[in-house]
């Protein structure tokens, strides 16, 4: 210990201002908290600063190796996680416990969740959430490349919305007002597709609304369904094609579908989403141009509130910074097709991504039709098949982790779109 190398007739003399910041330095590895910590120890013996420096918790710990257990516990203690690997647990274990503990301090992954902490702190003070709640959006926002500036405009928004001064999201509200064009493009120059597979409890609502909407649909039957969808199908009268793929997942069926489509265009929407009058319209008049493109679209989520019997959408996923790095790429041309059927990407790879207009909503009401542990499920089935895409969209399946307050929660205005979703719900909680 360096403070041993002092002569033991250095005892007799007291320690100046340049003595007690060598310890500091030497002993601690930091400078002194302030001038006047240093003036308490001026004059005293330097053996005994020395010494009284070298039992400090601050220095044990330094000095200590870390084990494989003390690696974990900081782990779970500062990133709030377990360890990656073994591996990773062992190329830090025998260093010092406190060089482990800044190391993991000053780690992106840490400060990120102190950051999205702090602002909380700042714009909704009192609203104090789960720790969880802030890893899992800091993986999020880490994955999607969100910017500072963006996250600190997000809760700028969400802070007026909570004193009222925000209202429903525009571009939504533009979304559903009413169709004024005719679709003559669709069935001719574009193919809507709807991939589906044992939806036999709530399909009848799908078929029906396209029929009031008077846009052709052809239904892809994945060829491992064993419920009654291909009579559903048959009985109204619903034009389908039977499709298959090597996973059963619908990234894999495209190959199938381009295959047996033979429009120019191709538009896929899933059995659990409904396109908005302006989603019609752009693609309409896309599909009457030439170009090599795939163009993505913004996704709104919505809920059953069964408090109030309302259908809300989420403000929290289209609209927050993240919103604009994950568009949905649905409508596609079929010469251009290219196949990626590695679970949830677009079921093809978009050589030009463009994005649609803002009002282009597709909406979503996958936690409408399935119950909190319906949709658990799903999620573990994706972590069979890729843990990382999983982690990335657990948010999105399990929106009840968001807190409200970040949802921002608005009823869905529009009749003929809220009475589909109330119609799908009630279907399928009674036929539970």
């Amino acid at each position: 210990m360096r403070a041993m190398e002092i002569p033991f007739l250095a005892r007799a003399r007291n320690a100046t201002v340049g003595d007690v910041l060598r310890l500091y330095r030497d002993l601690l590895h930091r400078e002194p908290e302030s001038a006047q910590v240093v003036a308490e120890k001026q004059g005293r013996p330097i053996i005994d600063v020395a010494i009284a420096f070298a039992q400090s918790p601050e220095y044990l710990a330094r000095a200590q190796s870390a084990t494989a257990e003390d690696v974990s516990r900081l782990y779970r203690d500062l990133l709030h996680r377990e360890p990656e690997s073994a591996q990773v647990v062992a190329e830090k274990q025998g260093r010092p416990i406190i060089d482990v503990a800044i190391a993991f301090a000053q780690s992106p992954e840490f400060l990120m969740v102190a950051l999205l902490r702090r602002l909380n702190e700042t714009f909704f003070a009192g609203q104090a959430y789960p720790m969880e709640w802030y890893e899992e959006f800091s993986h999020v926002v880490k994955i999607h490349g969100v910017s500072l500036p963006d996250l600190i405009a997000y809760f700028h928004k969400m802070k007026l919305h909570e004193c009222g001064a925000s209202s429903a999201n525009d571009a939504l509200v533009q979304s559903v007002r009413p169709q004024t064009l005719r679709l003559t493009n669709f069935g001719s120059k574009v193919t809507l597709v709807v991939p589906t597979i044992n939806s036999e409890p709530f399909l009848d609502h799908v078929i029906d609304f396209y029929a009031d909407l008077g846009v052709p649909v052809v239904f892809a039957v994945d060829c491992r369904t064993s419920d009654g969808t291909r009579s559903l199908l048959t009985r109204k009268a619903a034009d389908f094609i039977e499709v298959s793929g090597a996973h059963r997942r619908v990234e894999s069926l495209f190959a199938d579908i381009v295959a047996k489509i033979n429009t120019d265009w191709i538009l896929r929407l899933d059995d659990d989403e409904l396109p908005t009058p302006s989603m019609l319209n752009f693609v309409n008049k896309t599909a009457e141009l030439s170009v090599n493109v795939v163009y993505g679209f913004p996704l709104a989520n919505f809920q059953f509130n069964s408090q109030t019997n309302e259908i809300q959408y989420s403000q929290f996923l289209p609209f927050t910074p993240i919103g604009g790095k994950n568009l949905k790429y649905r409508l596609f041309k079929r010469e251009d097709f290219s196949p990626d059927d590695r679970l949830h990407t677009a079921g093809l790879v978009p050589k030009d991504p463009q994005s649609a207009p803002p009002d282009a909503f597709i909406f979503h009401f996958d936690w409408v039709l399935r119950s909190r542990p319906q949709r658990l499920e799903k999620l573990r089935s994706y972590q069979t098949q890729d843990f990382d895409i999983a982690k990335a969209y657990s948010l999105s399946l399990l929106y009840e982790n968001i807190p409200d307050s970040w949802h921002m929660f608005r009823s869905l205005p529009n009749e003929k779109y809220r009475t589909f979703a109330e119609k799908m719900y009630r279907s399928l909680r009674d036929s539970s």
